[in-house]
């Protein structure tokens, strides 16, 4: 994931932070990796 999105950063627990708009928001999600390919 890393390789195709420089702007994301891998937390713990399955999550991933996404910087928007050069730093000036984030988003904050939680992967489910149960299921089928993203």
């Amino acid at each position: 994931m890393k390789e195709n999105l420089k702007n994301a950063s891998i937390l713990k627990n399955n999550r991933v932070y996404f910087n928007i708009c050069g730093n000036k928001y984030r988003i904050v999600i939680r992967i489910d990796g149960s299921g089928s390919n993203l």
